[in-house]
């Protein structure tokens, strides 16, 4: 497993930046400022900011409930909540995968922030379907398509941060990373 991280290490031993670094504020708060003006002053970036924290803060904490859902709703066990996370991972997978293959097709596409509104209505949608899910296999359908399109968009948030940034690029992605990490706090609400 330590030897897994060799390869990011070299990887980042041969990025080469344009230009003069700029002067970093001190402080974590003033870095989260300066990030958040980037953020705020984009017209794509900022709903798409604004979607991920509402992802992350819904949609993405209902998996913690999956084991309640898998007892109280479908009156099963063990093997039917494997066949759930199945479904989600392979899901996940299969969208990862998906990214890789379209991404010259991708690449082409001019409404990019378009893509991920429509996909995050998508996948409101498949959460609704699932918790509305009569039997084990519905909801094995929509947790799949969930993941999937899931799978499809989180990578392309970074790339959409990532260029449409320039001197800010490091602070706008933290505010990502950090609206990412909000799933735990969804899941004690939710909970």
């Amino acid at each position: 497993n330590a030897g897994s991280y060799l390869a990011p290490v070299l990887a980042l031993l041969f990025i080469r930046t344009r230009g003069l670094p700029t002067e970093a504020p001190r402080g974590t708060l003033a870095l989260l400022k300066r990030g958040l003006r980037a953020v705020v002053k984009d017209n794509v970036l900022a709903p798409l900011w604004l979607l991920t924290a509402a992802l992350s803060l819904l949609a993405l904490p209902v998996f913690a409930l999956l084991p309640v859902f898998v007892v109280d709703v479908f009156a099963a066990g063990a093997l039917t909540l494997g066949a759930l996370l199945t479904a989600a991972g392979l899901g996940q997978l299969l969208g990862a995968l998906a990214l890789v293959l379209g991404r010259f097709v991708l690449s082409r596409v001019k409404h990019s922030g378009l893509i991920q509104l429509l996909g995050y209505l998508v996948m409101g949608a498949l959460v609704v379907g699932f918790a509305l899910s009569a039997t084990p296999a519905v909801a094995s359908l929509a947790i799949f398509g969930f993941n999937f399109v899931y799978g499809f968009l989180a990578p392309r948030v970074n790339a959409i941060v990532q260029s449409r940034t320039e001197a800010e690029r490091g602070t706008a992605q933290a505010l990502f990373l950090l609206v990412f990490g909000l799933v735990p706090i969804g899941q004690v609400v939710l909970g």
